[in-house]
């Protein structure tokens, strides 16, 4: 079997400042399953959600050098903006072979990398998204139903596959949901309530998700909505709305996230969506009888969805790979393409993004006492060590954690990172833990290892960890497993400060500043640090007091 290299790179129909149509471009090579590297390219590059592929592929790997074996194959991601890619220099030649359809036979397309035909694979954007469950989650079970969920994959906003003995049959595919998830991130009014313009898009989804949680879906303001389109191409045009809720609710306020009214409709929102996905799973659960579900796609990194489909009983297992959205893609197509081909894939953790980047893993025992003593008087460490984790969250290996204080909240997520005062950070604990601070048990949940669920806090848990607690009582949960080597240092940071401090869990927030990817390299781990002001950083093996840059 030749190593796979998966490709997500298409070009976007207009050459914007900022992500539009397309985004979050990268790559990954696979070995009979095994993933040797993966590239999320905004790592590289600090443009967030870079989709600049083209530009860069000619420099970025060469046939035959460090990262590239000379005989490979390519798995190229296509998108409803087309399914051809030509990097700058014409080095690489992907274009297609034949009529455009969603199928899980995968077709064969015209490849040419450096002056030779490669075999090439198109692989639907709906199926690389599925794909990118198999690295952390293994071999599809037999009988699991299979969902992706996005703004517009290449033919369709939601598609629904049935996996039996390295097959999938299409049950559905169709842009029914289209609305419900691009109106947390295409609305023009979401936008405005967010505090964005309508080409800064990609930032929304996240902030209204949390911003929900400050409100109640009102039956109401939602058929108010639905009767207005969910005002979602006023563009600049802020008047309509507020000139339509002042007729219907004598309204006065203000487009800001404090006022009572923004807060029911990202309510509203959030409502109406987890009530279409929701149906349309329960619809397809009682078709088919399937006990287990795989969910990928952008709009799989909804908190609040995967907790309702969590709770709802629907399935006896949910999963979601940490790299649900379009930063999977090229990870998923490579591990498909190996799969429907026969390897067998091992389950891993999500620490894959080590393309360019040589930091080594922290071991020592000593160098976590040190972490703990800057933990336990109050200040802000910083985690850069091994491979970045894949996805847009930080899980242990590009990390910011705090004691879990409201005051170190404000100051990590606030004061730091300059991100909105309403919202959440993540608590980062050890199994038994989590399941003492939170109901639900989190440590039995695959989600909580990705940080993909919320679980409701104990009376306990707000006393002694208030800053991790949502608004809504919540938190979303990672839970550090025995099992993952790569948290091994981390795991022993938690029992120090549990033994030593009766200190139960940490802030865990992303290591970068607002709007930039995760820190990926040495120099952004010290440039980022400096920057944010904080107190420590770990990089790899060392500890050292940013301040000064003195080892410690």
């Amino acid at each position: 079997m030749k190593p796979t290299l998966g490709l997500y790179g298409i070009q976007d129909r207009q050459d914007h400042a900022r992500p539009m149509e397309t985004h979050d471009h990268g790559l990954c090579l696979t070995a009979s399953g095994e993933v040797l590297w993966s590239l999320e390219l905004e790592r590289l590059t600090r443009r967030k959600h870079d989709n600049h592929l083209p530009r860069h592929l000619d420099e970025l790997v060469r046939p035959g050098d460090a990262s590239l074996p000379r005989d490979f194959r390519v798995a190229l991601v296509d998108s409803f903006v087309g399914r051809a890619l030509v990097s700058a220099r014409g080095l690489w030649r992907f274009e297609p072979n034949g009529r455009w359809h969603l199928s899980s036979r995968l077709q064969r397309g015209l490849g040419h990398v450096h002056h030779r035909d490669v075999e090439t694979w198109l692989v639907p954007h709906e199926l690389a998204h599925l794909g990118a469950c198999l690295p952390f989650y293994g071999n599809f079970e037999d009988g699991a139903l299979c969902v992706h969920l996005d703004g517009g994959a290449s033919l369709s906003s939601v598609s629904v596959w049935l996996h039996r003995e390295r097959r999938f049959r299409k049950l559905h595919s169709s842009w029914q949901l289209f609305e419900a998830v691009t109106n947390f991130a295409n609305n023009n009014l979401v936008q405005a309530m967010t505090g964005h313009a309508w080409f800064e898009h990609q930032a929304v989804p996240g902030k209204l998700m949390a911003l929900a949680s400050y409100g109640q879906p009102e039956p109401e303001v939602l058929a108010w909505l639905r009767h207005h389109g969910w005002f979602r191409d006023i563009r600049d045009r802020l008047d309509i709305p507020t000139r339509a809720a002042h007729e219907a609710f004598g309204w006065t306020g203000t487009w800001t996230w404090e006022d009572p009214l923004v807060r029911t409709i990202a309510a509203c929102v959030q409502a109406e969506f987890t009530r279409q996905v929701l149906r349309l799973l329960a619809h397809w659960r009682q078709r088919t009888g399937a006990r287990s579900l795989y969910l990928s796609g952008g709009a799989a990194l909804n908190i609040v969805l995967n907790d309702e489909l969590a709770r709802s009983g629907l399935f006896d297992s949910v999963r979601v790979p940490p790299c649900a959205s379009d930063s999977g893609l090229a990870l998923g197509a490579a591990a498909l393409v190996d799969f429907l081909e026969g390897a067998d894939i091992r389950p891993r953790g999500p620490f894959l993004q080590r393309f360019g980047s040589d930091i080594d893993m922290a071991s020592s025992h000593g160098l976590a006492a040190r972490a703990v003593s800057h933990l336990a008087a109050g200040q802000v460490l910083a985690v850069c060590q091994g491979a970045g984790e894949c996805g847009p969250r930080a899980l242990g290996h590009r990390s910011l954690l705090a004691l879990p204080t409201e005051a170190l909240r404000t100051r990590v997520s606030v004061e730091m990172k300059g991100r909105e005062p309403y919202r959440p950070v993540a608590p980062i604990a050890l199994p038994e833990e989590a399941d003492r601070l939170f109901e639900g048990r989190p440590s039995s949940s695959e989600l909580a290892r990705f940080m993909l669920r919320s679980f409701p806090a104990t009376e306990e848990c707000r006393r002694l960890a208030p800053g991790v607690v949502h608004v809504d009582g919540t938190a979303r949960v990672q839970v550090v497993p025995e099992h993952e080597p790569e948290l091994a240092w981390l795991r022993h940071v938690l029992e120090l400060l549990r033994r030593e401090h009766s200190v139960p869990c940490l802030i865990n927030t992303s290591f970068n500043g607002r709007g930039e990817p995760l820190v990926h390299t040495r120099q952004d781990a010290l440039a980022t640090a400096r920057r944010l002001g904080v107190d420590a950083l770990v990089l790899g093996d060392e500890l050292m007091d940013v301040s000064n840059g003195t080892k410690s």
